[in-house]
């Protein structure tokens, strides 16, 4: 794996930015209910800005009525089930990859497709042996080189779009990567941020930033590029918290729990701990409708997440 970039001045002076905005932010004092509406806030965001470049025809109240309901996932549109994929793989990052030695393989790329993509694009196809080789020189160049979290997160994305591993669904990938990264290496910064906000305001170049670096061989000017972005964004990020600027104007009903909720909440407090339906319905007396809102309520608000499939769901805390 050939990678070619410079430490340059630029890019040492937005990652000297970076780590600065990512202290702050970290250390700033909040509420456990105003750090609950900012982090929810900054999901929608995140999840708005990033299907933005998809060219989703959906509208930001759709996206916080999806968001802030418990609408079966049988009755929406592939556009909704985008939000739906993108707010799980989020999660996924989040649960699997946050502060980890854990190595990055072809696994976990077919993971956020299937959890991102698989149901609106399709199972996952153009996949070739070759392209898999080259994946695996760059986790395996990512994995020994003992570079910034930022820097991996910058390399991870155009490389995987240059290797265009998948028939549709690489972009997507790239960027998701981008965050996997950054997570891995500590720079989840509470979750209140996101990068795809500075691609789509100025879309253009963005693409020629990432066409330059795969004519040009050479990774600088892209890094440059990404760091100054997400620089911005954490600036960004800093002013709402200070200020705590809601994005969402969301009724007090919204982010009040019943005490069913809040006691489901306080089982979860112990580390390792999970709970089911069952549990739930067995905990409370309820019925398995009843258990279901609570749990997805939970699920909504961002302070639970869903792990495995059917019968086998089960949820632990943020």
């Amino acid at each position: 794996m050939n990678i070619s970039y410079n430490i340059s001045d630029n890019l040492k002076t937005n990652l000297s930015r970076i780590e600065k905005l990512r202290i702050d932010i970290l250390t700033y004092p909040l509420s456990p209910k105003n750090e609950l509406r900012l982090r929810w806030d900054s999901q929608l965001e995140k999840i708005i800005w990033s299907l933005s470049l998809t060219d989703s025809s959906l509208s930001k109240s759709d996206v916080v009525k999806l968001l802030s309901s418990t609408v079966s996932k049988k009755k929406i549109n592939s556009y909704e089930k985008d939000v739906i994929n993108q707010k799980n793989a989020f999660n996924y990052i989040k649960e699997n990859w946050t502060v980890t030695k854990a190595p990055v393989d072809l696994n976990v790329v077919k993971k956020l497709y299937d959890i991102s993509c698989k149901s609106t694009l399709g199972p996952m196809s153009g996949l070739t042996e070759y392209s898999e080789k080259r994946l695996k020189a760059l986790f395996d160049y990512l994995g020994r080189e003992q570079d910034h979290p930022v820097i991996q997160a910058g390399i991870v994305q155009p490389e995987v779009i240059a290797i265009t591993p998948f028939d549709n669904g690489n972009g997507r990938i790239a960027r998701l990567l981008s965050y996997l990264y950054l997570y891995r290496g500590g720079f989840d910064i509470r979750g209140m941020f996101n990068l795809e906000e500075y691609y789509k305001r100025d879309v253009v170049t963005y693409k020629r930033m990432l066409e330059m670096s795969k004519i040009q061989g050479n990774l600088t000017v892209w890094l440059e590029y990404f760091s100054y972005g997400m620089g911005i964004g954490l600036e960004k990020r800093l002013d709402i918290i200070k200020n705590l600027k809601f994005k969402e104007e969301l009724p007090a009903s919204f982010w009040k729990l019943n005490p069913r909720q809040q006691q489901i909440l306080e089982t979860l407090e112990f580390p390792e701990r999970k709970i089911t339906n069952k549990d739930v319905q067995k905990m409370h007396g309820v019925s398995q409708i009843t258990a279901s809102r609570d749990l997805s309520r939970l699920v909504s608000l961002g302070l639970l997440l869903t792990n495995g499939k059917g019968r086998s769901v089960y949820y632990t805390r943020v």
